[in-house]
């Protein structure tokens, strides 16, 4: 398929960069082109040709050539030809993935591969081979104790499981011999029995040598964590080496009795940690890691921290979503921060799932603009031009964010837009609790893929276009 593009915009202010990328859906089978023209280069009329495995536009000064040997294009099934903004030319051709072009060692990285939900009893196998052996992520620095030894390691429920307990418990459990069911209310609260009403109320807690794995995070207690690791600045705990945000402190009953704030602070061992998964990394005993005891230097990484690291918050919120997405039949999420009153503004973020496989295809390149318009296509002097072009997987994500005062957040005038009123009262929109500073990376995380976007790729429906790199 070849085609000629026709001069739309004659500013000569845009540098001669020709931006390519291609969005490959794996289950319907198509590519989505965009190529963003220079303004120089449109004047020029450059010819666009489309061939089954790369991608060619040409001036009368250069030739530039976008290899996609991973995909086999059909030219022919092109649709939606259509200029943007100018200097944006976007159109969708029907595509295969070519498995087989991938060599060695490259194929597990580059070949698109289904997600395989989150798996508690592989997480639970390998804190139980690692034990003691728990690392900060940010600098490498050991957590637990080394005489720390968990005799149980259980799955805790779904975060919404307190909700459903009142299904769970369709009898009286009192004391009482007569059941009278015109006492029980229909939601079965006055059934619950009292230790389950209070589970509920306080949520679960782990003994001293458990150790309680949700998909998110671990409790543990507090007794089992180096005091000389960890600092605990109110309610959130931190790594006292690299500064590391690792959790909160949670206020509950680890060794049978109730804890309050103030007594926390008189015994700090004696409370539950909640551990964040994608702030410490689990090394089997097996793996020699040398921790270094010094404080690590700024802008200098230890190989410790490259060992034990094994993924970044970006893979970590891109698999949390996608197992979220797949346990609760989701794709709709609204996200808030976990503030425990410590005065800052919270956040909540609308988060819609579009697409949770997607091979990209990006790069650019610099074209040489044609003084003399006397040089033909085939002529020596033509500059031939073939950047690298590598696939990288991303989940494509629409979002919306709002930050708002902590006395808002307690109210129910804080999702004064209709959109997030809407997503609220939707039973089909899954909630999701995460850390104040996790909330806030992520934001980033979608701005700056958003700011990579041309102009008219970066909103859709009264939404911005983000993107998440997945493993």
């Amino acid at each position: 398929m070849k085609t000629e593009v026709k001069s739309k915009s004659h500013g000569n202010h845009a540098l001669p960069v020709l931006t390519f990328r291609a969005e490959f859906k794996p289950l319907l089978s198509t590519a989505n082109i965009s190529l963003d023209f220079p303004s120089l280069v449109i004047a020029e009329h450059p010819s666009i040709t489309v061939e089954p495995h790369s991608v060619s536009i040409q001036t009368e000064a250069c030739l530039i050539k976008f290899p996609i040997s991973q995909l086999t294009l059909k030219p022919s099934t092109c649709r939606g030809l259509r200029w943007n903004s100018q200097t944006e030319l976007q159109l969708t051709l029907q595509a295969e993935w070519n498995s087989n072009e991938v060599k060695g060692g490259d194929a597990s990285r580059n070949a698109l591969c289904q997600f395989t939900p989150f798996n508690h009893e592989l997480l639970i196998s390998k804190i139980k081979a690692s034990q003691s052996r728990c690392f900060c992520a940010g600098c490498g620095a050991q957590l637990l104790k080394s005489t720390c030894e968990f005799k149980r390691i259980l799955p805790l429920p779904t975060e919404s499981w307190s909700d459903f307990a009142d299904i769970w418990f369709c009898h009286n459990h009192s004391d009482r011999k007569d059941h009278n069911h015109s006492c029980s209310s229909h939601s079965g609260e006055s059934t619950l029995p009292d230790q389950i009403k209070k589970v509920k109320e306080n949520g679960l807690s782990p003994r001293l040598e458990d150790c309680l794995v949700s998909s998110l995070y671990l409790l543990i207690s507090a007794k089992q964590v180096k005091s000389c690791a960890v600092i605990c600045n109110a309610d959130r705990l931190v790594c006292k080496r690299c500064g590391n945000f690792l959790g909160f402190i949670k206020l509950g009953n680890a060794d049978g009795g109730d804890q309050t704030l103030h007594s926390y602070f008189h015994d700090p061992l004696n409370g539950i940690y909640k551990i964040y998964f994608h702030a410490i990394s689990f090394q089997d005993v097996k793996t020699d890691v040398s921790i270094s005891t010094t404080p690590a230097l700024p802008n200098v990484k230890s190989a410790a921290v490259d060992s034990t690291k094994e993924q970044s918050i970006e893979d970590f919120i891109s698999n949390l979503l996608k197992d979220q997405s797949h346990a609760f039949t989701s794709f709709r999420f609204i996200i808030n921060s976990t503030l425990q009153g410590d005065g800052k503004n919270a956040v909540l973020i609308l988060l819609w799932l579009l697409d949770q496989e997607l091979a990209v295809f990006s790069s650019s390149a610099t074209m040489s603009v044609c003084k003399p318009r006397s040089l033909s296509p085939s002529s020596d002097q033509v500059k031939c031009t073939t950047p690298d072009v590598a696939p990288c997987k991303f989940m494509k994500i629409l979002y919306k964010a709002k930050f708002v005062t902590l006395n808002e957040y307690q109210s129910e005038s804080v999702l004064t837009p209709d959109v997030f009123k809407a997503w609220q009262k939707d039973n089909t929109v899954h909630g999701i609790s995460l850390p104040h500073s996790l909330c806030k990376q992520l934001i980033s995380l979608l701005i700056s893929s958003t700011k990579n976007l041309t102009l008219s790729q970066r909103s859709l429906n009264g939404f911005l276009v983000g993107y998440l790199r997945t493993n």
